[in-house]
């Protein structure tokens, strides 16, 4: 009888444990959706989709939900209102800026911890410092690199051969540059309204980089803004070329102005000669094929010379989500070499992973020629400063109304200031 007790009490322990190992079996292989919102742009989408297919082929764990941001003005504004009527995605992306500002927000968790837990294994190890480091605040990381934008001197040669001048090379100061718009520029019917200008107005915020040519700053601390600095010498000597080359001269367009893009105006419609860009610019222009004839060049000399302004876009994960560990396996395999050289082929992306921008992303074109420039411009290159919301549209309005002739210097700078200002002041302490 004892003995027939202890065996059923034996077989009752083993059920016990079996029950429990099939729960815990079942629970490990219980799917996990993680949603990530879906990319604005046509081909971006595709590559997205693309990536999670070859993701989903791999395990059958984790599985990603694309949302739309149809109906919003785009997808990082869509994330962003998520967040904050706290119904968060897993994963979005947004500029530095961004993705910083949520990060002191307490919107998006810091990726730093991951990061440096898979530092040796992950294929970030692999990717340019200077990328990483634009979505590091105060020691936490607050995104994941996805591609890489740094600038170059967009130039259509075929008017400069008209023109008589010699193509731009790391010679060109942005004094060269005005000198030459004058030449470049045509208006043929004599209205004052050329037909073609001799350099665009930079579109975004691409003008930024030639502050720093002249020495000027328009925060003390990109990372960490404490107060306004544009009312030195230097950034009023910046400001001036831009007023001098609109106003004064006309040999650039108002700033925001003129519709349409960088690439279609310099080679499309070649409405322009001249223009700042960056590398997406680079894949615009070669969708307007290779009859016009157009390079690029180092970013011309300023008195504290040529610093290209560089930029990536950058994956985040939102607080207050569950499954933060798939999310991150997800961002993890979108920055794998495999889905960074799938970048390159379906987009034309520069992208932050070094091996395959050095070797892969060149050879992916046969135009421009100087298309290694971007490449060689990364480790000198600077990030835009950690300046959002009112602050930087207090910047940006006050710049087009002084450069176009709509206010004076003192007022606009003392217009940017009280927005900065106000700004910085709300920002976390």
């Amino acid at each position: 009888m004892r003995m027939c007790m202890r065996y059923v009490a034996g077989m009752v322990l083993f059920v016990l444990m079996l029950t429990s190992a099939l729960s815990l079996t079942c629970a490990a292989a219980e799917q996990v959706t993680i949603t990530m919102i879906l990319f604005n742009r046509e081909e971006e989408a595709k590559w997205q989709q693309a990536v999670l297919d070859m993701f989903h082929k791999q395990q059958d764990r984790i599985r990603v939900e694309l949302i739309s941001s149809a109906g919003a003005a785009s997808a990082v504004a869509k994330a962003f209102t998520m967040a904050v009527a706290g119904q968060p995605l897993h994963i979005a992306y947004a500029d530095p800026n961004d993705t910083i500002g949520w990060g002191m927000q307490g919107l998006t968790i810091d990726l730093e911890p991951y990061f440096q837990r898979d530092a040796k294994t992950a294929p970030l190890k692999d990717f340019f410092p200077v990328m990483v480091d634009m979505h590091r605040w105060e020691g936490k990381l607050f995104g994941i690199p996805e591609d890489l934008q740094v600038q170059s001197f967009f130039y259509n040669q075929s008017h400069f051969d008209e023109a008589g001048i010699p193509y731009p090379d790391a010679s060109w100061t942005w004094d060269t540059v005005a000198k030459n718009a004058a030449r470049l520029k045509r208006d043929d019917n004599g209205d004052g309204v050329p037909e073609r200008w001799g350099m665009r107005d930079p579109q975004y915020l691409h003008y930024w980089s030639v502050f720093w040519a002249f020495g000027g700053e328009l925060v003390d601390n990109p990372k960490r803004p404490t107060k306004f600095t544009g009312d030195s010498l230097e950034i009023q000597a910046a400001f001036a070329w831009f007023h001098n080359m609109i106003t004064v001269e006309k040999n650039m367009p108002p700033i925001n102005t003129i519709k349409g893009s960088t690439a279609q105006h310099l080679v499309g419609d070649q409405t322009v000669s001249m223009a700042i860009g960056n590398s997406l610019y680079m894949q615009d222009a070669l969708k307007f094929g290779t009859q016009v004839r157009w390079d690029v060049a180092p970013m011309p000399k300023g008195p504290a010379g040529n610093p290209a302004m560089s930029n990536t876009i950058g994956w985040v994960i939102f607080n207050n989500v569950p499954n933060q560990e798939e999310a991150w396996e997800v961002i993890k395999f979108f920055s794998s070499e495999e889905a960074m050289r799938l970048a390159v082929e379906m987009r034309g992306t520069l992208v932050p992973h070094l091996p395959t921008a050095i070797y892969v992303w060149p050879r992916n074109f046969n135009y421009p020629e100087s298309r290694m420039q971007f490449v060689q411009a990364v480790d000198t290159s600077r990030p835009m400063p950690i300046v959002y919301g009112s602050g930087l549209t207090a910047i940006r309005n006050n710049f087009a109304n002084y450069t176009s002739g709509k206010m004076s210097l003192p007022q606009a700078l003392e217009a940017m200031k009280a927005g900065v200002e106000a700004w910085i002041a709300t920002l976390p302490k």
